[in-house]
Formats: C-alpha cells, structure tokens, sequence
C-alpha cells in the first residue's frame, strides 16, 4: 500500500544513514546489520501499533531488501559449481552470517515490542496498483548504477539491462504459468543477462559485469533467504523448509542461467 512505501522509504533511509556512520566506526560496522534490522523492525511495529496498520513482513524486508546478501549468495553458488570452493564456500559462510544478524535483529525487536506491550495492527491495505511497478523499475535502475559506482556514460547500459532482466523474469514466469520469481523466468533472466554481458564486453571492451551484476541484482533470491531462515528461528519448521527449497532452487536456477549465457555467447576472456 501507498502508506508500505512511504514508511519502508523512511525506514530504508535511516537504514542508509547507519550504514554510513558504520563505515568509518570498525565496531558499528561488525552489528551494523543486526542493528539495523532491530531499528527497521521496531520503528514498523510503532508505526504500525499508533499511527496506521502497516503489512509489517513487507514492511521491514522491503526496508532491509539492499542488506539482504542475494548477490553473495548467487556469486557463492556460482564459485562453487565453478570448481572454486574455497572462495565459493568462504562466501557462502559469510552470507549466511549476514542472514542470522538481519534474522536476529528482527526477532530481538518483535520480542522486545511484545515486551513492553505494544503490539502491530498487522493487516495489509489496498495494494499499489499494477501500474506502479514500471516507474518503481526504473527508479531501482538508477539506484542500482549508483550502487554499483558505474561510470556516467555505462548508466544507460545498466538501467536497460536491470529492466531486460525484469521483463524477461515475469515474461518467463508467465509463459510457465506460475509467479514472476519461478525459476524459467529467473533462468531466462540470469540466461538473457549473461548473453547480453559477454556481448557488451566484445564490442564495447568493456567488463561484462557492468550489465551482469546489476541486471540480475532484481533476480536473486535473497529475500526467499531471509523468509527461510526468519520461519526457522521462529520454529515454523515446515514452511521454513519449503522455502529453503525454493531458495536452492532459485539459486541454481540463475546460476545455470548464467552459465548458459556463457555458453550461448562465449566470453572475450576467461578470467
């Protein structure tokens, strides 16, 4: 709903604000995500408890959805099938780290507002209409080449490929007749992507990563991660599982993607 985005907005930008300080502050840094969980999920249970019901689940993920470590994950998983499982294990372990901090600092928050009384009026209002997703897409392009420090003249190339990824996950969701996340439509994106990269850097001589990394940004499953683990600290065993399997299969799902890409227009060096 329009009162989700705005709160999450104002939360995602405290969120920013301490990642900020976390940067020149070593021991902030260490339980900068745990505390930023426990800020996102506390400020949304008030909200939510004394001025106007919030989707809380949505609420907080979509807050704390740039911390959620999809990308080290899909990187991991991609070392690993590689042949490189030190580097692909080392960062598999780290990004695990990164889900139970995030995990712990919203559970710690909920316990604490059940603590002391206050408790969330947790019901979703009326939805976004669709319409909205398509400025919201382009908002994130910018964002992300922002993120990921692209040179001014490589924007155009990022915000195009973030959308081509989008556009060819829900196209590829819909053509199999299940959600825009199923793995065909991730496959196709992380397939699509991984082409259009190695393309990008023939001809351009470019890296590839300008319009890999970002595009698939929107692909990764962090945010099934971080259910998966949530349900399971919760001891909510069963959906916990279900949900980790769709994690693993996501995530084998755009690595293959990107390893078909590969094949499919070969890359102008191996690194």
């Amino acid at each position: 709903a329009w009162v989700d985005l705005v709160v999450a907005g104002a939360i995602g930008a405290g969120i920013g604000w301490i990642t900020l300080l976390a940067g020149s502050r070593p021991r902030l840094a260490v339980a900068s995500d745990a505390i930023c969980a426990l800020v996102a999920t506390t400020v949304a249970i008030v909200v939510s408890a004394f001025v106007v019901p919030l989707a809380i689940k949505s609420v907080v993920l979509a807050s704390l959805i740039i911390l959620v470590p999809g990308m080290s994950l899909t990187n991991a998983v991609r070392e690993i099938s590689s042949g490189h499982l030190v580097s692909g294990t080392a960062r598999m372990g780290g990004a695990m780290s990164t889900l139970l901090k995030l995990t712990f600092g919203t559970i710690a928050a909920t316990q604490l507002c059940a603590a002391v009384g206050i408790t969330a009026r947790d019901f979703a209002l009326p939805a976004l209409p669709a319409w909205t997703d398509y400025p919201a897409l382009l908002v994130a392009a910018v964002a992300f080449a922002i993120l990921f420090r692209a040179a001014r003249r490589d924007w155009p190339v990022v915000i195009v490929a973030v959308v081509l990824g989008y556009l060819a996950t829900r196209w590829g969701g819909a053509i199999s007749g299940s959600l825009p996340g199923a793995p065909v439509g991730v496959f196709l994106g992380g397939l699509l992507l991984g082409a259009l990269a190695n393309v990008y850097a023939r001809f351009a001589h470019r890296p590839g990563a300008v319009v890999r990394e970002p595009g698939i940004l929107l692909l990764v499953p962090g945010s099934v991660g971080f259910r998966s683990v949530s349900l399971l600290l919760e001891r909510d065993t069963t959906p916990s599982l279900d949900t980790g399997l769709l994690l693993v299969t996501l995530l084998v799902s755009l690595v293959a993607g990107l390893m078909f890409g590969d094949l499919l227009v070969s890359p102008r060096r191996s690194l």
